[in-house]
């Protein structure tokens, strides 16, 4: 008998630990085991062990990104295991954040109500301090009493005077503090709302089981999450013996959940979300950039990489509401698909906070070649120049530039085709300078022609101060005519060794300069026009 109670305690104990168990698996969140960031959209990957048994068992999935398309589901089963039902629903999130949010709107609540009642306190101080000024004229030489008072009264009145108009005062900064807290409350909130902070998605499978496992299996979930994107950021150090390229990762996700120590692999392009293949879309091919690229700066007519100032709103694409850049070539036929595996682990935030992670590093073999444009800047600025770059899987981005510890500024990276000499600027040199100088200008006019000469004779110096040898592009803007002015002719000579680019009036010397060397050139500027008329511009 004692035998067959302790036989029975042992199944029931047995029993309600398994219920336990299977209550566990069925609710717990399952830890996220590997994240495939594309340009849009990022490919989360789930796992855990599942105690399978029975021949059907649902299997509830809290803490899946809001947002989440059913069809994207996808779900490795043991064998003997399918899939009878995928239900997909939004719960409130029963997390930090969602008490966050929660005690934001009660602390915007409490600050209106408390607006309001200084509101009424000053509503009340302003009668009194209009009764008072009914009742008596203050700041004359001669007070009129409208009752019979004493001296004392008076003083009283006085003072209780300038109590109000300081209490009013104080009540008016009081409201004002207020409503500056209650404003960034509710941008706060809004992030939170945005985030869907308060929200969670819940996974529900039904599974039908037809093989028996005396141990848990291993279940993966992988949905894809339209609320994370990725782009380059490089940093480019270099000296006169070599060029070094830092690459990393600027990744942004917004699901309200954290990415904490995931294997994280990016990869170029947009992930495909269905099962079958999605359409192509248009591949054209320009030699003109495309308009989305960056505002080009001064020297993009010297054909010079563009340049801009690094700032929160980024160029080259659309930014979501955090200010991070998504990129629209993400979605172009011809764009290499590149993948990258993240060495070490990252925690990405699910505030949509932009985290910065190292990718790799590795030497470019480029020519550094050095620019001079003596009519804009006496500075000269180093470029590097990268013929054969393929092998670097580089990508459009923010370059940042180092030399010698110092931070020289940064330029968009725009990454030619296949063929084409990648060129990237390095900034100004401060030891390398150049100049330009009007050295002699002459004018002359003949009455048997009826025109008239202006010749103008310009000087162009370069100097390098460096211990090595550079290669330098002295260039400069020569004048031109409009299509109306057909009676100006301009003509241009200059010392040997220049090239002009008669499509953009340009001037340019191919020079090599040696240790401590300088080199002048000479542009010579020959104009004739009508003796009648007046000339502009020269």
């Amino acid at each position: 008998m004692k035998f067959t109670d302790l036989l029975l305690f042992a199944l029931l104990f047995l029993s309600v630990s398994l219920n336990v168990i299977g209550q566990s698996e069925k609710n717990e969140v399952w830890p996220i085991s590997s994240v495939e960031v594309h340009q849009a959209g990022a490919l989360v990957e789930h796992s855990s062990l599942v105690l399978l048994r029975g021949d059907k068992q649902e299997i509830i999935i809290p803490g899946i990104s809001p947002g989440v398309d059913l069809s994207t589901i996808q779900i490795d089963l043991p064998e003997g295991v399918s899939v009878e039902k995928i239900d997909y629903e939004e719960r409130e999130k029963p997390d930090s954040r969602s008490s966050e949010l929660s005690g934001i709107k009660d602390s915007i609540y409490v600050q209106s109500v408390s607006i309001k009642m200084i509101e009424a306190i000053r509503k009340t101080l302003i009668l009194e301090l209009d009764f008072l000024s009914a009742n008596r004229s203050i700041g004359s030489d001669n007070e009129v009493l409208l009752v019979d008072d004493v001296a004392e009264m008076a003083d009283f009145l006085r003072d209780r005077n300038q109590e109000l108009s300081l209490d009013i005062l104080e009540a008016d900064l009081d409201i004002d503090k207020i409503k500056i807290l209650i404003r960034e409350l509710t941008n706060r909130k809004r992030a939170l709302e945005h985030l869907q902070a308060d929200k969670e998605g819940v996974v529900i499978l039904v599974l039908n089981i037809s093989k028996t496992y005396a141990r848990p299996q291993e279940v993966k979930f992988r949905y894809l999450s339209p609320s994370a994107f990725w782009s380059t950021d490089y940093e480019v150090i270099f000296n006169s013996k070599n060029i070094f390229v830092k690459r990393y990762a600027l990744i942004s996700q917004s699901s309200g959940s954290d990415w904490t120590s995931a294997p994280i692999t990016l990869i170029s392009g947009k992930p495909s979300g269905t099962l079958s293949p999605a359409s192509f879309g248009d591949w054209v091919i320009s030699a003109k950039k495309p308009p989305r690229s960056p505002r080009r700066g001064v020297y993009a007519n010297y054909n010079m990489p563009e340049s801009s100032s690094f700032a929160s709103s980024a160029v080259g694409g659309q930014l979501d509401d955090s200010g991070f850049e998504i990129s629209e070539e993400a979605s172009f036929a011809g764009n290499s698909r590149y993948r990258f595996d993240l060495e070490t682990s990252a925690t990405i935030s699910g505030d949509g906070e932009v985290e910065k992670v190292a990718i790799d590093e590795f030497e470019l073999d480029g020519e550094v070649r050095y620019y001079a444009v003596p009519a804009l800047n006496s500075e000269v600025y180093s470029t590097v120049r990268v013929p054969e770059f393929s092998g670097h899987k580089l990508m459009n981005g923010y370059a940042q530039v180092i030399s010698n510890n110092s931070y020289l500024g940064n330029f968009y990276l725009s990454i030619p085709s296949i063929g084409d000499t990648l060129v990237m600027p390095l900034g100004p040199n401060p030891y390398v300078r150049c100049s330009r100088e009007l050295v002699e200008e002459t004018s002359s006019s003949s009455l048997l022609s009826g025109k008239r000469q202006v010749v103008s004779n310009w000087t162009l110096s370069v100097e390098n101060s460096l211990s090595d040898s550079i290669s330098l592009d002295l260039v400069d803007l020569t004048p031109r005519t409009r299509a109306r002015d057909g009676a100006i002719d301009v003509s241009v000579t200059f010392s040997e060794g220049g090239r002009f680019d008669a499509a953009n009036n340009l001037v340019t010397f191919a020079l090599e300069l040696g240790p401590g060397e300088r080199r002048d050139v000479m542009i010579t500027i020959t104009v004739v026009y009508p003796r009648n008329s007046t000339l502009y511009g020269l």
